[in-house]
């Protein structure tokens, strides 16, 4: 059984990113969580919902789907441009967060009752300035989208790791970042630990 999947909505394949992830992955391996990582550019899902919720989902979907409904940590890593995220992961996320799957309007399984309640998730989202702008400026946007359908879902506990200034003069080394995830990975650790 998978404790924890990691979903890298980075699309740039070349990215530092990888690497970052490998961190906290390597974390949580190294401490006996059983980790399934997905990057989004290897993925095989539709990267637009033509039909809606009729849009026939793909089987990698599916069985995204359902690893998340067995793991008790859901760690999900993307870019923030322009204040919200890349439009292949805003697609990927509507598909994994699906009627019937993660909530169910009809039967009222949505928010307290909603059928991921319970589990915990962890946004890790990399900035091109600071968070300080990012919330003055954007009201942290994408992250309370993010936040908005995780709940419908029933998850509640959502823990958020800030990587600052990607693109601009004050970057920061990769180690510092992948100290920066290695602290979340650490803390995510005790919160699974609880669950236990």
């Amino acid at each position: 059984m998978t404790d924890t999947v990691i979903i890298n909505g980075n699309p740039n394949k070349n990215s530092i990113s990888n690497q970052i992830i490998d961190s906290y992955q390597n974390h949580m391996e190294n401490n006996n969580i059983h980790t399934k990582r997905y990057n989004i550019n290897e993925i095989d899902f539709n990267e637009a919902l033509l039909h809606g919720y009729k849009t026939e989902l793909t089987v990698e979907t599916i069985a995204i789907q359902q690893e998340i409904q067995e793991a008790k940590l859901l760690v999900i890593y993307v870019p923030i441009y322009w204040g919200s995220f890349p439009g292949p992961f805003k697609s990927l996320f509507d598909q994994l967060l699906w009627p019937k799957v993660a909530f169910n309007m009809a039967t009222k399984e949505y928010l307290f009752k909603g059928l991921w309640r319970n589990k915990q998730v962890r946004i890790i989202y990399s900035l091109g300035g600071s968070e300080f702008e990012h919330r003055l400026l954007y009201h942290r946007a994408g992250i309370r989208s993010l936040k908005y359908g995780l709940r419908l879902t029933g998850i509640f506990s959502t823990k958020t790791t800030a990587l600052e200034n990607f693109d601009n003069q004050k970057r920061q080394t990769l180690e510092y970042y992948q100290k920066q995830v290695r602290k979340a990975a650490a803390a995510d650790l005790r919160r699974i630990k609880k669950q236990a």
